[in-house]
């Protein structure tokens, strides 16, 4: 079995969001979580196909004139660049920590230093 994979874009028009798939047509629902599921059925009447033979993914384009995808772009953007930068930080306190026992600095001390708990400190170093 063939799985065929399709990509709804989404606009909201008042209550309803409207689903378009490039090349097939337009579906309707009220609640977005049920796109995909119209839009597979929309795919199927049209192609004459089994509604489990179509995978649609969708992407929400506007809502009300707000441009949905560029916002959410910029989001996961930032959720990225911050997850970055936690790992970054989590090594640098690893550095410090290992640096720190490596100069005899003892477990409590080294906690207190980073603003870990001593119980942290000791994971950091032998970890």
């Amino acid at each position: 079995m063939t799985v065929e994979k399709f990509e709804g874009v989404a606009t909201r028009e008042g209550r309803w969001w409207i689903v378009r798939v490039e090349g097939i047509g337009v579906t309707q629902t009220r609640r977005l979580q049920d796109g995909p599921q119209m839009a597979r059925e929309l795919i199927a009447a049209s192609r004459e196909a089994a509604v489990d033979d179509i995978e649609v993914s969708i992407r929400v384009d506007t809502v009300e004139g707000y441009a949905v995808g560029s916002a959410v772009e910029r989001a996961l953007e930032a959720r990225v660049s911050a997850a970055d930068a936690e790992a970054r930080a989590a090594e640098l306190t690893r550095e410090v920590a290992r640096d720190l026992a490596d100069r005899q600095i003892p477990l409590r001390d080294i906690g207190v230093i980073l603003g870990i708990s001593h119980q942290r400190a000791h994971q950091l170093i032998v970890g």
